[in-house]
């Protein structure tokens, strides 16, 4: 049982550093970043803010939506994720100082792109099959689909179709249109999923033997 719960732990971890070195590399390839993430990186082109910076006031406010859904009862759990997401983006912070690829032609940039989707995919697959405490970006999409009484699929393409719109609209008033909004967003849009998907198809029974997560 122990070892069961250690990996469990080291699965857990492991899918929060591959989400972060993803995050970092979507952003290197300049070809936008991920859908959720393009409010934070808009401030970091932008105002100089550093990208974990914006991503933690991000989390933090994901965090406060979900208090404000979720029953009494279920309160207490959401506090958990304050901590996840301040240590998440210490990380993300540091990747982004030591990570230096910036290829300059596209063949260079669409392979970036490429191992970005697959190591998000990766880790956001490793992080839900955890079943720990849940990263606030993920925690978010589940509170809003149990509230609004939607599928997950459907409320994770509509909650990144409302990051996108946020930043355009922030590139509008600034005049910084389409900063942080490119190919690359909307290949991660689907990408990702599909990652998480073949994943959960070849990996997810092993995970779950090893973890102690399947069913009896």
């Amino acid at each position: 049982m122990n070892q069961k719960k250690l990996f469990r732990g080291l699965f857990y971890i492991l899918g929060l550093l591959l989400l972060a070195l993803g995050l970092t590399l979507n952003n290197k390839c300049g070809l936008g970043t991920s859908a959720m993430s393009t409010p934070a990186y808009f401030a970091s082109l932008v105002w100089g803010v550093e990208f974990g910076d914006g991503m933690l006031v991000f989390y933090l406010l994901c965090v406060l939506v979900q208090l404000i859904l979720k029953p009494r009862g279920e309160k207490l759990p959401v506090l958990a994720q304050i901590l996840v997401c301040l240590v998440f983006t210490r990380v993300l912070n540091w990747m982004d100082r030591v990570v230096s690829i910036e290829p300059a032609q596209m063949g260079g940039k669409l392979l970036l792109l490429a191992a970005a989707i697959l190591l998000t995919g990766i880790g956001v697959a490793l992080n839900l099959n955890a079943k720990l405490i849940p990263n606030p970006g993920d925690g978010i999409i589940e509170t809003l689909a149990q509230f609004f009484g939607k599928g997950k699929g459907i409320t994770k393409n509509l909650f990144d179709l409302f990051c996108m719109t946020v930043t355009l609209v922030m590139g509008l008033v600034t005049g910084h249109f389409l900063w942080a909004v490119g190919i690359g967003t909307l290949l991660g849009v689907v990408g990702v999923g599909r990652v998480i998907a073949v994943f959960d198809r070849l990996c997810k029974p092993r995970l779950d033997w090893l973890t102690g997560l399947a069913p009896e």
